[in-house]
């Protein structure tokens, strides 16, 4: 399973200031699973959000940055449209 959550910085700061724990119970899921896994993928305009997270999450995150510039992710949108129609 893959979630992928855009503007995940809302979402971390509504958690600091609710005790929503939605994003720690997406990336606690797997221990639940007995095959498979469940990847979050993370996409926000602000590089500080995770300043926001819960250090259960932070803690229980592999996480890895991949910073785009704008004209990337133009390219990526072609990109992905274009192998889907290929498919």
């Amino acid at each position: 399973v893959i979630f992928i959550i855009d503007e995940i910085d809302y979402l971390a700061k509504h958690a600091k200031t609710s005790n929503d724990d939605m994003l720690y119970s997406i990336t606690r899921s797997s221990e639940h699973l007995k095959t498979g896994f469940i990847s979050l993928i993370g996409i926000s305009n602000d590089l500080h959000f995770k300043n926001f997270l819960d250090p259960r999450v932070l803690s229980s995150l592999n996480e890895e940055e991949i910073l785009l510039r704008r004209h990337e992710i133009r390219n990526m949108n072609f990109s992905s449209t274009f192998q889907s129609e290929q498919a």
